[in-house]
């Protein structure tokens, strides 16, 4: 009001005191009163007639504009505005925290980090990165983390937490799931154990109700190890494909390790348990089928395959532990019988590989004497220790082996009466230390049973099976204590082998006994292993196996 100037007020002050008295007192009271001047004004005092002239040319203070000093507004925010919560590049929305949380350029537009620092990145090289809205030039280094007043932003973190603990409990659900299909295989197979004990159990004792003789007779039926064999169990590993080949058993684990190569292109080892029969896991370790297992008594699985690799299988920990690279494809393979870092792999171009898990660079000998062995596949090998620490390999024309005991390896040719067959299968058991060699023609097989001499195969039985055999099949032989002994031996021997003809598998003691299980398929394997002072033998076909024991 002070920088204010009106002629109006200057022409009243100059006429008359009157006038000016009054609109000052009206100002003091108007002050004291806090109310603006404008007001106080409008209604003035009695003015004495002279002064009515002068004051028709007076601007009644109604109509006076004052200025005022403008009071700062106050805006209502734009709620569409102040509530965006999307990064214009991806439309989603941004947090907080995290990889897409809302950063600010230098231009002053928001975005989420991980969109813009994407985009930043996608911008060529020879030219600078634009802002998606205002076509600014913008860098990484402008990029400023911000917290808008009343942005909404996504915080995640308990998103993410739940999910995790959702995971996990999704995973502890499996296993129990697993746990509990055990507990109810392991209770089923209980519950069929007792039920054979109980058939048993009603059978001896109609035995010894009719007749003690009975008994007797009973007891020295069952007692060739071949009759006292029965059906305990039988697993499918597929409807139709022909996927096994090779087995092996490891006592250690109670389990048996078996090849698998599934037409997907899959190629491994499962793991079979002998206790509640389940399939347990499958290990791959190879790129092409496997042809020969091998389990050492630590519980390390030694396989070969066609892709020209020996490799060591923990089935503790389900890997591969160590692998060797061969100069060909492999066939079969071998554990040291004394030292059991040593292993021993037959090559298909008829050589021997020698190898030291000490000795992870390179093998220890590389055998072959092709003039002697005729350049065969070898499809057996086995170390049988002895004071020749010698290896018994078998190809497909001959049988022969390397004696270790010297310097430097030597090879010679084991004679053996197979004038017009060749061998395809070829077993050693410790126990007895002899030898199954198994042979074939163009119209039968026989297998002959015998212990080593020098280079001489000394035949104790041969077995003759009027089928022929195609495929290269394992044979196996084991031997036991007899039960009831005779004057002949304390041990009984069996001889196993599968009938490709009847599709059934041949039992053979050493008194000529012959048993034949109809198996329904080809046995492609065979072997046996006593657990518990109970003897296991399993069958091999391409989709199944069969167990038996006594």
């Amino acid at each position: 009001m002070d920088e204010y100037e009106n002629p109006h007020l200057m022409s009243t002050t100059e006429s008359g005191t009157t006038s000016i008295s009054t609109i000052i007192d009206i100002s003091r009271e108007s002050n004291a009163s806090s109310e603006p001047l404008i007001q106080a004004a409008t209604d003035p005092p009695h003015i004495s007639r002279p002064d009515r002239e002068l004051d028709a040319d007076f601007q009644s203070t109604s109509n006076l504009k004052v200025k005022r000093k403008r009071e700062p507004s106050v805006q209502e925010p734009d709620s569409q505005d102040d509530l965006v919560c999307q990064c214009p590049i991806c439309f989603e929305k941004w947090g907080n925290t995290g990889s897409h949380r809302l950063i600010s350029m230098k231009c002053g537009h928001l975005f989420g980090q991980s969109c813009i620092e994407k985009w930043i990145a996608r911008a060529r090289k020879d030219t600078k990165a634009k802002c998606p809205q205002c076509n600014a030039n913008i860098s990484k280094r402008d990029i400023r983390p911000i917290w808008a007043k009343q942005i909404i932003s996504v915080d995640s973190c308990k998103i993410e937490q739940m999910k995790t603990d959702f995971e996990a409990l999704r995973q502890r659900h499996q296993e129990q799931e697993i746990e509990l299909s055990k507990l109810r295989l392991a209770y089923q197979m209980c519950r069929t154990e007792l039920m054979r004990k109980d058939a048993e159990i009603k059978r001896f004792q109609l035995l010894v109700g009719n007749n003690t003789a009975a008994v007797d007779i009973g007891v020295r039926a069952t007692a060739s190890l071949i009759h006292g064999l029965e059906f305990d169990k039988k697993l499918k590993f597929h409807e139709t494909a022909n996927i096994c080949r090779v087995m092996a058993f490891n006592p250690g684990y109670n389990m048996i390790v078996a090849s698998k190569s599934t037409p997907a292109g899959v190629h491994g080892v499962q793991k079979i348990s002998l206790v509640d029969n389940l399939n347990l896991e499958t290990v791959v370790n190879h790129s092409r089928a496997i042809r020969d297992i091998q389990c050492s008594p630590s519980g390390l699985c030694l396989t070969t395959a066609l892709d020209s690799t020996a490799k060591i299988t923990s089935l503790k920990d389900n890997c591969v532990v160590q692998s060797y690279n061969l100069t060909a494809p492999g066939w079969c393979c071998s554990w040291d019988e004394v030292d059991e870092n040593r292993l021993y792999c037959g090559l298909i171009d008829d050589s021997v590989m020698v190898f030291d898990v000490r000795n992870t660079r390179e093998h220890i000998y590389h055998l072959k004497n092709h003039e002697l062995t005729k350049k065969k596949p070898i499809h057996s090998i086995v170390h049988m220790g002895g004071p020749k620490n010698s290896i018994l390999c078998a190809n497909l024309d001959c049988l022969y082996q390397w004696d270790l005991s010297g310097d430097a390896p030597v090879c010679s040719v084991i004679e053996v009466d197979s004038q017009g067959y060749h061998p395809y299968s070829v077993s050693y058991d410790k126990a007895s230390a002899t030898i199954l060699a198994s042979f074939r023609s163009q119209t039968s097989t026989k297998h002959i049973h015998g212990s080593l001499a020098e280079n001489i195969l000394e035949v104790q039985n041969v077995f003759h099976n009027p089928q022929k055999q195609t495929a290269l099949a394992r044979t196996w032989h084991f031997s036991k204590p007899r039960v009831a002994q005779s004057n002949d031996s304390a041990t009984e021997y069996v001889i196993c082998a599968g009938d490709e003809v009847e599709k059934s598998l041949c039992l053979w003691d050493d008194v000529s006994t012959r048993r034949c299980i109809d198996i329904g398929s080809n046995v492609m394997d065979v072997k046996t292993s006593v657990i518990n002072n109970e003897v296991y033998l399993a069958t091999l076909t391409g989709n199944e196996m069969h167990l038996y024991r006594s």
